[in-house]
Order: C-alpha cells, then sequence, then structure tokens
C-alpha cells in the first residue's frame, strides 16, 4: 500500500467516525450553542466540508468555476477560517443543506484524488499552508484536522444531552476500527458490556508529582484542584 493508499483510507475512517457522531442528532439541535460553549453541530459540519474542499482540491489543483455548483463562495466565508459560530437556524444554511455539501465535497474530493497524477504529489500546493510543503501532505493534515473537530462534536453531542459513542477497539489492526463492520454503542450499551478496569479509583488529590514540579505554568494549575488519575507503577 502506498502513501496515497493510506491516506484516502485514513481521509475515509475520519469521515466515518465524524458521521457516527452526527448520526443521531436531532435537527433541531444542530443550531444550538450549549451555555458555556463557543460553537454549534451546524457550524462543525459546515466548516469540515470548507476544510475538505481548500485542503484536497483546492490546494491541490487550484480553484475551477464548477467549484461554486460544489461548494458556494458564501459557504466557504460562513465557515471558513475565522468565521464565528453563532446559534439558530437563521444563521445557516439548512441542516439538510449541510449535509448535502459535507457529503457531496467528500465524494468530489475522492475521486479527483485517485486520479490525481503520481508524480505531482511532492509539488508545494497550489495555495501555500503554513503546516505543510508537499501536495500529499495536506491529505494528512486534512485527516488530523477533522479528527481534532471529532472531538469538538464529541464534546457537543454530550453538551447537548446525547449519550457518548465509541467503538469496540480503539487499535488500528483490529477490524472494528473505523468502518471495520462494528456499529458504535451507547453509553448505556457500554456500562453492560464493559470490563472491570484495571486502573485503581480516581484519586480526587492533586498528584504529588505534580506538586513537585515548579513552572510559571505548574505554580498557576495549582490554585485549582484538579483530580488526576493515580496510574499503577511499572515493575
Amino acid at each position: 500500500m502506498n502513501e496515497l493508499d493510506l491516506a484516502l483510507r485514513e481521509i475515509r475512517r475520519s469521515r466515518d467516525y465524524a458521521e457516527e457522531m452526527i448520526a443521531d442528532i436531532e435537527p433541531e439541535a444542530w443550531f444550538v450553542m450549549p451555555p458555556g460553549g463557543v460553537s454549534t453541530i451546524a457550524w462543525q459540519v459546515g466548516h469540515l466540508a470548507m476544510a475538505e474542499y481548500r485542503l484536497c482540491l483546492h490546494r491541490l489543483r487550484g480553484i475551477r468555476d464548477s467549484d461554486e455548483e460544489l461548494i458556494s463562495s458564501d459557504f466557504l466565508a460562513r465557515f471558513g477560517v475565522g468565521s464565528v459560530p453563532v446559534a439558530g437556524e437563521e444563521a445557516h444554511p439548512t441542516r439538510n443543506e449541510l449535509l448535502a455539501t459535507f457529503r457531496r465535497v467528500h465524494v468530489q474530493a475522492l475521486e479527483e484524488l485517485a486520479d490525481f497524477p503520481p508524480d505531482r504529489w511532492g509539488e508545494p500546493p497550489e495555495k501555500p499552508h503554513r503546516l505543510y510543503d508537499r501536495k500529499i501532505d495536506g491529505l494528512w493534515w486534512r485527516v488530523r484536522h477533522e479528527m481534532l473537530h471529532v472531538g469538538q462534536l464529541a464534546l457537543l453531542r454530550r453538551q447537548l444531552g446525547s449519550h457518548w459513542r465509541w467503538r469496540f477497539s480503539a487499535i488500528p489492526e483490529h477490524p472494528g476500527f473505523f468502518g471495520g463492520g462494528k456499529p458504535f454503542i451507547s453509553s448505556v450499551e457500554a456500562d453492560q458490556r464493559r470490563e472491570p478496569s484495571p486502573l485503581p479509583a480516581i484519586d480526587r488529590s492533586v498528584d504529588r508529582a505534580f506538586e513537585k514540579i515548579d513552572s510559571p505554568v505548574v505554580r498557576r494549575e495549582k490554585r485549582l484542584t484538579v483530580p488526576l488519575p493515580r496510574l499503577p507503577q511499572c515493575p
């Protein structure tokens, strides 16, 4: 398996994970910003569509006139870098429009990436990016960026009252990892299947090792009481 095949596999897996995170969110909840929150499900989905276009299409082969039908310039501006998430349906495209763009860009990206000339992957991106300087590396940043936002989606779904979701295995070689055929299960089902943890109970005091560290950051953080897990010592 070459580098492109590996990157395409991880692009599909990260998108599978993102899709699972939003699959059971009630439509009206997409536009709600939880108390103390800074984002919405709608903004996250729109932002991921924008990012996949920028990283996997725009920076790969430039902008085409037909891209306006794929993802409009208004959509790109609304969910681009520096955009500010706001609550309310009136501030967004509809949920169906968001999902359609989210999936349409993904399909187009996979098709174009598979057909991109192999001898051009080492070229610099069509628009410079501060985190990579080869077109092939843009695909890996797309994976990392999507997984970063999957974490934000996971937090949002909990804040909105949904169960957390997980797969049976977090080991890449396991057939249940990211689209391998085993579904996510809810926290209720997880409680029924969970095996006893090998770790001791969480110690509710600040860890002694943390207390011994002296740095400006730690001196500031020592003002907080942070529950830290106490791991068993290595033999």
